[in-house]
């Protein structure tokens, strides 16, 4: 029986001189621009148009793990990328190889730990135990004490000053707008689970005793 041969469809090239076109669904191909591709492999698209390289998986060991991972957190600042884990009472982190126990610092294992990155910082609250902090190298427990005038902040970035070192325990935090939100926070022996409060402008540990809403 005789063999066909098909010719290699050749690569065609084409240069974009701006984010139109894109992904294109349509059931007909011939319809497709010529901008336009009905097919796109490892790639995210973008709302406005055009496409990114999509984030990749790969499998981390386990070594040196404590325990059994309850929750993790992304830490990436301009200079290095870190997994942080929680294992029962411990916090360990990682760049891909090998675990290690971040010391100084110990949770319970009563709330699960959230985290946001602010400042080249990790700021980590179960809602139980006092906020947390980590810069890759050294963790610290923070306390709650307040600071009510404004412009008197001891740690504004690279001005060579110590970080004022509080926040409010609470167990939900986010970054909006330059500044640190915190939710359903503990202040002193009272619990105020539809409490919302909010730092000073770029200042992560500074927070004025007025500024919540509930």
């Amino acid at each position: 029986m005789a063999t066909t041969t098909y010719k290699t469809t050749p690569i065609r090239l084409a240069t974009m001189a701006d984010f139109t076109g894109g992904w294109n669904l349509r059931a007909n191909a011939f319809q497709l621009g010529a901008n336009e591709t009905n097919d796109l492999l490892d790639v995210d698209i973008q709302i406005g148009g055009g496409f990114i390289q999509r984030n990749v998986v790969q499998p981390w060991g386990g070594a040196g793990l404590a325990g059994v991972v309850t929750t993790l957190a992304s830490f990436h600042t301009p200079t290095f990328s870190q997994v942080v884990a929680q294992c029962g009472t411990h916090l360990q982190w990682s760049s891909g190889g090998a675990w290690t126990t971040i010391g100084g610092v110990g949770i319970s294992t009563s709330a699960k730990m959230r985290s946001i990155v602010f400042n080249n910082t990790l700021y980590m609250q179960n809602g139980v135990d006092a906020p947390i902090k980590w810069n890759g190298t050294t963790a610290s427990q923070l306390g709650n004490a307040w600071a009510n005038t404004m412009g008197t902040e001891n740690g504004q970035p690279n001005n060579g000053l110590a970080y004022d070192n509080n926040m409010p325990t609470a167990s939900l935090l986010a970054v909006h707008l330059g500044r640190v939100m915190v939710a359903g926070t503990t202040e002193g022996t009272n619990q105020y689970p539809n409490r919302i409060r909010w730092s000073h402008p770029d200042f992560a540990e500074d927070w004025r005793e007025q500024d919540y809403i509930d």
